[in-house]
């Protein structure tokens, strides 16, 4: 019987899954641009290639604080330092025009890191002629050639979330996972079958215990025995039998009970 539940590289105990839904979550798309030479005179033009998953928004209790990513012995370090960070964000907001007209969103990226951005700070991303790949924002000497303003987007993705002994969550759309729907349905089928199996182990254990095991003795060894045994106790049950009472296996149990005795 299968133990564990594999996804995008993570392994999950059956036993520790409590409960698993899918979820829509709101995720930040960037725009991303390619360099391209054309011409005799090797001319480069930049042009939009797509839209690029670069975030997902997440609430402030979704948000994993230092404290909680710490041991306890660096437990004043890390409960310092989230202060710090959050005292730096709201001093530094309100100097900052953005604060007013803009929402400020805390983020988790594919890798795991939390950040806290605008959505007019996402860079656009180019693929440069040479392979290299570069962030560009506003203020980048690279900006201009794009030829027209950034402009990331928020889509809605679905997602898998997952409650076992931590929570997990994998985005579809091919961010994580190409199709939430089938990975879902296979969670369900590989639980479904783990619950059963795990319900008739129980039940055979139960009946093994619970249950008087029949068993039928050689031929020669039982003959033997039976003449040891009481002669009126083998005839009343042979004559039970015989008189359709017992059915062959109570009749197999008797025995066996009478011949243990001698």
């Amino acid at each position: 019987m299968r133990e564990y539940f594999e996804i995008f590289g993570t392994i999950i105990k059956y036993s520790e899954i409590k409960d698993f839904r899918v979820i829509q979550r709101e995720y930040i798309y960037r725009p991303t641009y390619r360099e391209e030479v054309k011409g005799v005179f090797k001319t480069k033009k930049i042009t939009f290639a797509g839209m690029q998953p670069y975030a997902a928004i997440i609430d402030e209790k979704a948000r994993k604080s230092n404290v909680s990513a710490h041991k306890a012995g660096n437990l004043k370090e890390a409960a310092g330092k989230d202060l710090f960070e959050d005292n730096r964000t709201t001093i530094g907001d309100k100097f900052n025009m953005k604060a007013i007209r803009s929402k400020k969103y805390t983020c988790v990226n594919q890798i795991g890191r939390v950040f806290s951005t605008y959505l007019e700070d996402v860079p656009a991303l180019i693929g440069r002629e040479d392979g290299k790949f570069s962030d560009v924002k506003k203020n980048d000497e690279l900006y201009p050639l794009l030829g027209e303003p950034i402009a990331p987007a928020i889509n809605i993705v679905p997602a898998l979330w997952i409650k076992a002994s931590e929570e997990y969550i994998f985005y579809g759309n091919g961010i994580q996972i190409e199709n939430i729907a089938d990975t879902f349905n296979r969670l369900k089928l590989e639980m479904d079958e783990y619950n059963e199996k795990k319900i008739d182990k129980k039940a055979g254990l139960l009946g093994l215990f619970s249950k008087p095991q029949n068993f039928t003795l050689p031929k020669k060894r039982q003959a033997l025995l039976e003449e040891k045994a009481s002669t009126d106790e083998i005839s009343k049950l042979k004559q039970a039998l015989a008189d359709n009472i017992l059915t062959k296996e109570e009749y197999e149990e008797k025995l066996a009970k009478i011949i243990e005795k001698i």
